[in-house]
């Protein structure tokens, strides 16, 4: 029962996440109010001002929100590049609709600079700058850059696959497609505490995940006509291709990943036949 009433509710890490930059949105109240007052008033060209400034705060909050989200998957992430600096930009546009307000406005140059000291200076204190350095996998020079690479773009892929997923109407292939995904994570995860090994596996990642990434996007575009047969022979697959991540994952428990490359091409008929 305590595992369905999780599933139910968001976990606390998930509000946190949905829920910051939340005080942004505080900033169109006023000039929403403004905007529908000059409609009212039949105040045409106040009321495209206005909408204009709330199309560049709007803007402001995107990037920001954005940027929590790929500061986030930074943080969780044991290697990552560094993200755009998508909380930097949305400072940024924040002080340029400060400034276009006061322009519109014709607030005097002391209240405004004021305004944007405080405003821009404050959203910077209370959600700082997007990170600045990559986070290396600790491997000899010039090796680490091509292995976070690998990593990065396999949980790209691995992220859009589980979207896709998320989407598939059957809900036994639904549930089978998310749980191959979640094994793709486990292998990326047991990686990244011995990145050394990503070199052996990177082109079993690079097909795998590709293929897999492949398959889902396939089923999505037929899964209106698909008829029961062929539906059944995708899910006998999908079992294969979950057998054979399994067996990958004991192979990293065991530490033996020096033939990993072995079949590979085998596996790409199979996932993409």
């Amino acid at each position: 029962m305590a595992k369905k009433i999780n599933e139910l509710y968001p976990s606390l890490e998930e509000i946190k996440r949905a829920t910051r930059g939340a005080l942004l949105y505080l900033l169109l109240v006023i000039p929403v109010i403004g905007a529908f007052y000059g409609l009212v008033k039949g105040d045409i060209k106040g009321f495209i001002l206005d909408s204009i400034g709330i199309g560049i705060l709007i803007g402001a909050i995107q990037l920001a929100k954005k940027g929590f989200w790929e500061e986030y998957l930074y943080n969780k992430r044991k290697y990552s590049k560094k993200p755009f600096p998508y909380k930097i930009a949305g400072g940024i546009l924040l002080g340029v609709a400060l400034v276009y307000y006061g322009i519109i406005s014709h607030l005097g140059l002391s209240t405004l600079l004021s305004g944007l000291i405080g405003l821009v200076g404050g959203y910077f204190l209370l959600y700082g700058v997007d990170p600045l350095k990559d986070k290396l996998p600790p491997m000899r020079e010039g090796t680490g850059e091509v292995a976070l690479q690998v990593l990065e773009e396999a949980t790209q892929k691995l992220e859009e696959a589980r979207k896709l997923a998320q989407k598939v109407k059957n809900p036994h292939l639904r549930k089978e497609l998310i749980e191959v995904i979640q094994l793709g994570d486990d292998i990326l995860s047991k990686l990244e505490e011995k990145p050394d090994d990503i070199e052996k596996m990177r082109k079993f990642l690079i097909v795998f995940v590709d293929s897999l990434l492949e398959v889902t996007k396939s089923y999505r575009e037929v899964e209106e006509v698909i008829s029961p047969q062929r539906e059944e022979e995708f899910l006998n697959l999908l079992n294969q291709v979950k057998n054979r991540f399994v067996r990958e994952m004991e192979k990293l428990k065991e530490k033996k990943i020096v033939n990993f490359d072995i079949n590979v091409e085998l596996l790409r008929r199979e996932i993409t036949r």
